[in-house]
């Protein structure tokens, strides 16, 4: 009579094969999750350097857009202690107000273009900026259309 222990070590050559098929097909399995790691590895060490690179690359915009601000207001200050000065010197009230309206003219059409360069400004950093993002999104699509 077999015990339980002799029973067990002598499996049919049918239980081999689906034990066998069993290991091998845990083996794949890990070897696939093994490949996976390592893909997964290489993308992520590549998208942390897209997010560096995209991080500086905003720093700098905001930096070019901070210094161009600040450009403007200094401008725009020099403009106005500029006026002040023409202002104390001008000979009656009809001269002030004449130089008043020029002087708020020329700051309408001086702000305007500010504006508009702060808005190119925004946009060329914004771009070069989400540069890398796109590229790593284009590259990953590429790769994701060989397979």
């Amino acid at each position: 009579m077999a015990t339980p222990k002799t029973a067990a070590k002598a499996p049919t050559s049918t239980e081999e094969k689906n034990v066998t098929a069993m290991v091998q097909s845990i083996a794949d399995s890990y070897q696939d999750v093994t490949k996976n790691f390592k893909g997964y590895g290489e993308n992520l060490s590549q998208y942390g350097s897209v997010a560096n690179e995209t991080i500086r690359k905003t720093f700098d915009g905001i930096v070019a857009f901070d210094r161009a601000l600040i450009n403007f207001a200094r401008a725009n200050l020099d403009n106005t202690v500029e006026h002040g000065r023409n202002i104390a010197k001008a000979a009656s009230v009809a001269k002030v107000a004449e130089q008043h309206q020029a002087f708020v003219i020329k700051q309408i059409e001086a702000v305007s273009g500010q504006i508009k360069d702060l808005s190119n400004i925004a946009e060329e950093q914004s771009k070069a900026a989400l540069a890398p993002l796109f590229n790593a999104v284009d590259e990953a699509v590429a790769k994701a259309d060989k397979k």
